[in-house]
């Protein structure tokens, strides 16, 4: 019983030297940087010498106000235990806004040296970074680049983080760290990028700005279905393709490949997004001429090539940009028709009437001429052209032939030439007697 008694009193001193507190000798800090971006952590280091052993609070003390500290909460340790030998105690700080902050640490009412700490807005350092816009098919790779130049005079830490889409993988330079750009200078990341199967959005943030540079990723469409009836392509409303697109960014675009341009006759649909859209869908199919149109395409047309229809779906008009359609002309109709290939041309309609789209010849083979247009959006499209130079020439020609009367035979003309001389012979001699008569009576 007596050792036991003994015991509890040596834990009891124990317990009470602990919570003792000690006289602090000395209290020195050090940062690991000088400079930073806002929203970069800094941590600050104390290092806190005693006299003899016992314990103290510490705490970080910063001014002006918008330093915050994460580690400890509330920016104080309550007891540390310090001794003759130095005691670290760290602390984590940002802050939000740009500016020239002091700090200072204290145990027990010991302070140590005041430091300074500047922030700066992370614009202080330049971006740059490529692709800004990526077009890929899923599961592709392509690499991700970006630059973090420092123009002063100073080194700046900053922090650091590249967010991809779900699905995407982002694999090189650590995706998230903080580092150090020294003064004039500057420093490179790279990622190679997996993509996914739907379209996204790379970003990277730098310090405080979470969007510091981009790069929009499209996928193209993913699904394209084809329905045919029986007698596909011998009439109108014979054939019709479907293609399904995922989705579509504002600015980006994305483009339809017809697996039945030689029925359809249109080959590429290529959709430029003013906003973003998804589950858009785009059927292309034979029509026949609408009763609707005010007029028949246009009075300089010679020939209807075939009418379509582009219908869409959770994609307005409002949402497209533009949309560039190229389509082919089989040489054997420009021939049958007469046509001149020069004026073939894409017909949009819209509401009663007919806008000529400006059309663009492309190439030609043996088969086909090809085209391209551009429209401001999707209806109903035809495609038509003129009569050949050669057909009009023709029969300007035999109108001509027709209305100018035919010349006289030359030796005609000779004779009525010789009468006419011989008259005025003898009208100049009839004139000369004439005038004489009178002189004579006169002598």
């Amino acid at each position: 019983m007596k050792n036991i008694l003994i015991i509890s009193i040596a834990l009891a001193l124990l317990v009470t030297a602990s919570t003792v507190s000690a006289t602090v000798s000395s209290v020195t800090t050090s940062s690991s940087a000088t400079s930073a971006t806002t929203g970069t952590s800094i941590t600050i280091s104390a290092s806190i010498s005693a006299s003899d052993t016992g314990s103290a609070s510490v705490q970080i003390i910063t001014s002006p106000s918008g330093i915050s500290v994460s580690d400890p909460a509330g920016g104080s340790y309550g007891s540390v235990s310090v001794s003759t030998t130095p005691t670290t105690k760290t602390f984590t700080i940002s802050a939000s806004t740009a500016n020239t902050y002091t700090y200072y640490v204290t145990a027990d009412g010991t302070p140590s040296t005041e430091s300074t700490i500047v922030y700066v807005d992370p614009s202080t350092l330049t971006v740059t970074g490529s692709p800004s816009t990526k077009s890929a098919s899923a599961s592709s790779t392509f690499t991700e680049s970006i630059t973090i130049n420092n123009p002063t005079s100073s080194a700046v830490t900053t922090s650091y983080s590249l967010s991809c889409p779900s699905g995407y993988t982002c694999s090189g330079d650590s995706t998230s760290a903080t580092i150090t750009i020294g003064a004039a200078s500057s420093t490179t990341l790279s990622w190679t990028v997996t993509v996914g199967t739907s379209s996204g959005t790379i970003t990277f943030g730098l310090g405080s700005n979470s969007n510091a540079f981009s790069t929009s990723v499209t996928v193209p469409s993913a699904t394209t279905t084809a329905a045919a009836s029986s007698g596909a392509g011998s009439g109108a409303g014979s054939l019709n393709e479907t293609t399904k697109i995922v989705s579509i960014l504002a600015g980006g675009n994305s483009t339809i490949t017809l697996t039945n341009s030689d029925t359809l006759k249109i080959q590429q649909i290529i959709i430029f997004a003013a906003n973003n859209v998804s589950n858009v869908q785009v059927t292309v199919k034979e029509s026949s001429a609408p009763t609707t149109a005010s007029v028949v395409i246009s009075s300089d047309s010679g020939s209807i090539y075939k009418y379509l229809e582009i219908v869409k779906t959770n994609l307005n008009d409002t949402d497209v940009s533009k949309a560039m359609i190229n389509f082919k002309v089989e040489k054997s109709w420009l021939t049958s028709n007469n046509i001149d290939s020069s004026t073939v041309s894409l017909y949009r309609l819209t509401g009663t009437t007919w806008t000529k789209l400006v059309t663009t010849k492309l190439s030609e083979d043996s088969s086909y001429v090809y085209y391209q247009s551009t429209s401001p959006g999707l209806s109903i499209f035809a495609i038509a052209g003129s009569k050949t130079i050669s057909q009009q020439t023709t029969t300007t020609t035999q109108t001509t032939a027709i209305t100018t009367p035919a010349p006289q035979p030359t030796g005609g003309g000779m004779t009525i030439l010789l009468v006419v001389v011989i008259g005025l012979a003898i009208l100049g001699v009839v004139a000369y007697l004439f005038k004489k008569k009178p002189s004579s009576k006169q002598s």
